[in-house]
């Protein structure tokens, strides 16, 4: 069985970010100024991960991630795959299923998502 996350390499990683960035007319930026740096289909949804900040124990922080995990896997059958993409970081392509729980044990995916620059 493939592992739930691998990170993308090679030719994977340049297909998918052609993918994205034809369809998402991606434009990378640090400038807060010129966001939202991808053209958002419609039915999207943006909000705020501010309250993060005001968390030692990082108690918001796993809720947030157990529940975008609920998400994730109610998006795809229980074999389907997502893409994580980072324009600065490790790039994944991981199964939603899988990730549920301790399955996650080294957690690079939620650090992937979670890491600020």
């Amino acid at each position: 069985m493939e592992e739930p996350v691998v990170q993308l390499a090679g030719a994977e990683y340049r297909d998918v970010w052609n993918r994205f960035d034809a369809e998402f007319a991606f434009r990378p930026t640090k400038n807060s100024g010129v966001w939202p740096s991808i053209k958002e289909p419609l039915d999207s949804v943006t909000w705020s991960l501010a309250r993060l900040d005001d968390d030692p124990r990082y108690e918001r922080l796993d809720r947030l991630v157990e529940v975008v995990q609920e998400g994730l896997a109610a998006c795809v059958p229980p074999q389907g795959t997502l893409f994580a993409l980072d324009w600065q970081h490790a790039s994944y392509r991981f199964q939603p299923h899988l990730l549920r729980g301790s399955s996650m044990a080294d957690g690079r995916l939620a650090r992937s998502l979670t890491e600020t620059t």
